[in-house]
């Protein structure tokens, strides 16, 4: 990890990339085509932990990839957890299972991040390559139902049959934000950017919402990534 200048800038959080690893394959991934075999070893754990008090950082945002795909994510959040971090993350939702859920109700995240990539199983099908469009929505379910309330990253992907079923979910979930821009893959190509809607539609989209997107729960921050 490099030496920041903690003179400059006080760090609010970290997005810590755990893994690139995920059991989706979407259309519009920066991570495709780029299969590094890492993942962050739990026994440099300490010097994450070790950084973070360094700098005073109170917030961290698990990140991927899929997180909940390392083989010892449960251990790193609990770790983390106890010692006094704000935790987040994101997740496709498609891996919850009863062991999680049970972590995140003893353990509960600030913000839990749940992105979706469609409104039925064709959409699903289209923009993850993944069968796992009512496995993702029962586990919102289930999460809701043990009052464990997601934030919602609608992923708005040109391959969406209706874009304003974007708009009508996003306005029936009060935390929910939209993305309409997609960037380049760390392989350099520019295929995700394929994806985008006309800016016509993503105008109409943007002016459809409710309220606006929760960008600035976060204000500052920076990146660490499991193979710094």
């Amino acid at each position: 990890m490099n030496e920041l200048g903690q003179d400059y800038f006080d760090i609010v959080s970290v997005t810590f990339e755990l893994t690139y690893s995920c059991n989706f394959k979407c259309i519009h991934c920066y991570n495709q085509g780029y299969k590094p075999q890492e993942v962050f070893e739990i026994r440099n754990l300490h010097k994450l932990i070790g950084f973070l008090n360094k700098y005073e950082v109170k917030r961290v945002y698990l990140f991927g990839g899929e997180p909940l795909m390392h083989p010892e994510f449960t251990e790193i959040y609990k770790i983390l957890y106890s010692e006094g971090f704000q935790l987040s993350l994101t997740t496709n939702a498609s891996l919850i299972n009863s062991d999680v859920l049970d972590l995140f109700i003893t353990h509960p995240p600030v913000i839990l991040w749940v992105s979706i990539y469609g409104f039925n199983q064709i959409d699903y099908i289209k923009s993850t390559k993944s069968d796992s469009y009512a496995k993702v929505f029962d586990n919102i379910r289930l999460l809701e139902k043990h009052n464990i309330n997601p934030y919602f990253k609608i992923i708005s992907l040109n391959s969406i049959g209706n874009f304003m079923d974007i708009v009508d979910y996003a306005n029936s979930h009060s935390h929910s934000q939209v993305s309409t821009s997609f960037i380049p893959t760390l392989t350099q190509s520019t295929t995700p950017l394929s994806f985008e809607f006309s800016p016509t539609i993503k105008d109409t989209i943007h002016k459809s919402l409710k309220s606006p997107s929760p960008d600035s729960i976060y204000p500052s921050g920076c990146q660490i990534y499991q193979n710094s």
